[in-house]
């Protein structure tokens, strides 16, 4: 069927074991069917001497799924074969590929799936209009000027050198793809149910306070950089019980008000990579805001005053920034601990920015 004989398990980026369960990183979940995809993908990736030139159509990925993991994905052309034995699923590889964008785009990789190409009638090979249409949703990866509108009016010549372009960064940055891709073997990110085939959940998601010592020593392997923990530390605490039982007593953003529970994080005060175990986990050391006020706090471009929760704004905002960003002189939070009035004065003392750059 096409597949490689020496596509085994010895040569797997994404293990074996871990292809037999759904992962979930933060608010991304990464599907056993995506994983096989990847896995297939990466393992053509690390066989070549010149990975810019790799490709591989969308029936490749089909027969490779089927002979390795005994697992139909049908491509975007074909129904799957109902005479063959096999698990079909209601997916296609592209709706697939869309997760492996995302956290390609989580991790500021440039996207595989680029990869995964059809031919046309003159033996062209490019990828469906889907994966051009995915670039334009990620700008702080790729900037095309890609509109979901514009991508049916793409020459093929334009197209050609669209994946010219991510191909070459592909190649210039394979070791890191490869890391990144290691983190879906880590275990404490599967997702377990007795019925495979039911609908995520968030009574499914593995809670940071049921299992808090497991997480940071998982989360503090030396796999990861410090970046990535807090990344995933990050997303990981968007649904976690941590933030379950910020929202019982704070219910929309400390500083603006905003109220949905989507544009809400808890962010750290005291980052995590400076805090010890407790700290990570100790809700004092939470702020809830929106996903704008949040950027800002972790950037050190506005803090809080320990005592009275005064907003202090960096010398690097504007008026007119500081006015976009709904922030003013004004604005305040509410600081009822001595703990928490702790966390801030770090935060003030070694994360806040004042000066002019």
């Amino acid at each position: 069927m096409g597949l490689v004989k020496s596509f085994s398990e010895s040569l797997d980026v994404i293990s074996l074991e871990s292809c037999k369960y759904n992962s979930q990183i933060g608010e991304l979940i990464i599907t056993k069917e995506a994983k096989m995809i990847a896995n297939y993908i990466l393992y053509r990736l690390c066989r070549s001497d010149f990975p810019s030139t790799v490709s591989v159509t969308y029936s490749d990925v089909s027969d490779a799924i089927i002979n390795k993991y005994k697992c139909y994905i049908k491509n975007n052309h074909l129904s799957p074969n109902k005479n063959r034995n096999i698990y079909a699923s209601k997916k296609t590889i592209g709706k697939y590929a869309e997760e492996l964008n995302s956290f390609s785009a989580e991790f500021n990789i440039p996207f595989v799936t680029g990869k995964i190409v059809a031919k046309d009638s003159y033996g062209c090979e490019l990828p469906e209009d889907g994966f051009f249409v995915s670039l334009s949703k990620y700008d702080n990866i790729y900037s095309y000027n890609l509109r979901k509108e514009n991508v049916k009016k793409l020459s093929k010549k334009e197209k050609r050198q669209i994946l010219d372009d991510i191909n070459e960064k592909i190649a210039d940055n394979l070791e890191l793809i490869l890391s990144k891709f290691k983190m879906l073997n880590d275990s404490n990110f599967y997702l377990e149910y007795d019925n495979h085939e039911k609908d995520l959940s968030t009574s499914d998601i593995l809670e940071i306070e049921n299992t808090p010592d497991i997480f940071i020593e998982n989360i503090e392997k030396d796999v990861y950089t410090e970046t990535e923990k807090e990344v995933i530390c990050k997303m990981r605490i968007g649904h976690s019980q941590l933030k379950q039982n910020k929202l019982k007593n704070t219910s929309c953003c400390e500083l603006c008000g905003i109220k949905t529970k989507e544009l809400l994080i808890a962010s750290h005060i005291k980052p995590w990579a400076k805090s010890d175990d407790k700290e990570k986990l100790d809700i004092e050391n939470i702020l809830l805001l929106c996903t704008l006020h949040d950027a800002l706090f972790d950037k050190g471009l506005i803090t809080f005053d320990k005592n009275t929760g005064m907003i202090r704004i960096s010398k690097q905002l504007n008026e007119e920034e500081q006015a976009l960003l709904n922030i003013h002189e004004e604005s305040k939070i509410t600081v009822l601990s001595i703990k928490k009035s702790k966390y801030l004065e770090y935060h003030n003392k070694y994360i806040f920015k004042n000066n002019k750059i």
